[in-house]
Parts: structure tokens; sequence; C-alpha cells
């Protein structure tokens, strides 16, 4: 099973966040909030979908 891992980093005024979403055998996507950007998203407990 391939590992992911999600890392929020907190940039400039101008960048806002920036949200790394990273599988071990793939190149990181990049997502910013800033400048045009909005993300909602729910998170749940394992095993509630």
């Amino acid at each position: 099973m391939a590992h992911r891992r999600l890392s929020i980093d907190r940039g400039t005024d101008h960048e806002g966040l920036i949200l790394w979403f990273e599988d071990e055998d793939q190149e990181p996507i990049q997502i910013q909030t800033k400048p045009s950007i909005n993300l909602t998203w729910y998170l749940k407990a394992p095993g509630v979908w």
C-alpha cells in the first residue's frame, strides 16, 4: 500500500496556505489557497465514508 502525506505550509500573506499532497512514488501536487483558490473539505474518521 502506498503511503500518502499531506503537508500544510503557511506561506506569505500573498501566498496564503500551501498544501502539498505527496505519494511515495509520485511527485507532490501543490495547491495554493491565495490569491484566487478557495478550498472547502470535510474530515472524517478512517472507515466512516
